[in-house]
């Protein structure tokens, strides 16, 4: 039991680490930026707008929290390609989204 529950922590922490850091869209969509935060916050860059909201990653879920709205949505890292899942009238829409890497 203690090692499902030690196993079950480290997996949690490692995928946290993993989406930590700025994602560019390759997708043709609104958001352009994802900049995920150490701390639990999350900015959102669109084309005119920047919106802040909080998140936290729940199983394969990614838990956001904004104005008192709470939304999850599935995500799934493949390779350096962060895919976040979402239903809109009935259709699941994919974006995905590559880290940049940023050059100081």
């Amino acid at each position: 039991m203690k090692f499902l529950l030690i196993n079950y922590i480290i997996l949690t922490i490692l995928s946290t680490d993993k989406i930590i850091g700025i994602w560019k869209s390759i997708d043709n969509n609104s958001i352009k930026y994802l900049d995920f935060k150490v701390d639990g916050n999350l900015l959102q860059i669109e084309e005119e707008k920047t919106s802040r909201m909080t998140f936290k990653i729940v199983d394969n879920y990614l838990e956001f929290t904004n104005d008192n709205n709470i939304s999850e949505k599935i995500f799934k890292l493949d390779g350096d390609t962060l895919i976040i899942q979402s239903i809109l009238n009935g259709n699941i829409i994919k974006n995905k989204f590559v880290k940049e890497r940023l050059v100081l």
